[in-house]
């Protein structure tokens, strides 16, 4: 069964899974994570219980399924449902799963924690469409959640924030799930939010952009517009800093794609006859100010040709990154000469 957007967190917010197998895949490979913890203590109290838990890889299932299949039919020792967990699954998987599926041991309940399968996965397709398996996907928050995301954790706390200050953070973080929420306890512990959670004042933009050195924030929002002015030098240096506070590739690649999408609604409105400054002012979520002359600047050395010769070589990218064995091996290789590329004349 494929769940949509709108049918998962009413089906996290449930007593108990409804299937007898849950498959949780995404790029977001922390919310991946955090929803297979959350939908297995449904099941357990205590993931860490031998009696009544039991965790295998992929490659440990595919290696042996015997053990797999008699580990979801043993009895608890101690009463009780079982959970079995399947961590970094691939499409290796499908095949056993698609026998398991057609008779799913009762009392059992099977989470698989998968990377970013795409749609000709195998072992997608495979829980998709039996009505015994649910699917969670996990995909990375853009601006507009992740402003949200902020801004209910902020309330949350006792804390407000200033509209310049959340539209900084929001295009600043980067990473997955846990990485966010990382970054914004970071921020409620600079404003000083006490051990029960709770603060009180405004968090300006002095705040936030003072906080962002000490979270790392800054780095993504750097490269973009080195790789975007063609700085090869400066670009490299950036994605190494990016790589040490954590932030994946497809996270980097998705965000570069993301900064390009938002250049291509700017010339988009400047087509329809409004100057650069006005096609800026009105784009959502907005640029940050201290970004606003890279971003015009952008606009003028990135006409609509090149940027879509550019956005195209970034999909043909993504789409290597997805297919290969070592994603993260992949941008490094092709980002840098595709940053020359965009910093010549189109």
């Amino acid at each position: 069964m494929k769940l949509t957007w709108k049918d998962i967190q009413p089906y996290l917010d449930a007593a108990r899974p409804r299937h007898p197998v849950v498959l949780i895949y995404g790029p977001d490979h922390g919310l991946v994570k955090e929803r297979a913890k959350l939908l297995g203590k449904k099941i357990v109290a205590d993931l860490n219980d031998a009696f009544n838990t039991a965790t295998f890889t992929g490659e440990q299932v595919v290696a042996d399924p015997a053990r797999f299949i008699d580990e979801t039919r043993a009895i608890s020792m101690m009463g009780g449902d079982r959970l079995i967990r399947i961590q970094d699954a691939t499409d290796g998987l499908s095949t056993i799963l698609k026998s398991y599926l057609k008779d799913p041991a009762k009392g059992t309940t099977v989470i698989i924690e998968g990377g970013d399968l795409g749609l000709k996965s195998s072992l997608r397709s495979c829980c998709e469409k039996d009505a015994n398996a649910a699917t969670l996907p996990c995909y990375v928050a853009d601006a507009q959640d992740l402003a949200k995301t902020i801004g209910n954790a902020v309330r949350g706390a006792g804390l407000r924030i200033e509209p310049d200050a959340i539209a900084f953070l929001s295009t600043a973080i980067g990473g997955d799930a846990a990485q966010v929420k990382s970054e914004i306890e970071k921020l409620l512990t600079y404003m000083n939010v006490n051990i029960d959670g709770k603060g009180a004042g405004t968090i300006t933009l002095d705040d936030a952009i003072a906080c962002s050195g000490a979270m790392g924030l800054a780095n993504l929002d750097a490269f973009i517009d080195a790789f975007m002015g063609g700085d090869v030098d400066a670009a490299l240096t950036l994605l190494t800093r990016l790589h040490e506070d954590g932030i994946v590739d497809m996270v980097i690649l998705r965000s570069v794609m993301a900064h390009g999408r938002k250049l291509h609604q700017a010339q988009m409105m400047m087509n329809d006859g409004l100057d650069a400054a006005s096609a800026i002012e009105r784009l959502q979520p907005p640029v940050f100010f201290k970004r606003k002359p890279a971003f015009t600047k952008q606009l003028r050395t990135h006409p609509p040709q090149k940027l879509a010769r550019l956005m195209n070589d970034l999909l043909t990218l993504e789409g290597k990154m997805k297919s290969s064995g070592t994603p993260d091996a992949v941008l490094p290789q092709t980002i840098l000469s595709l940053a020359a590329r965009a910093g010549k004349a189109a």
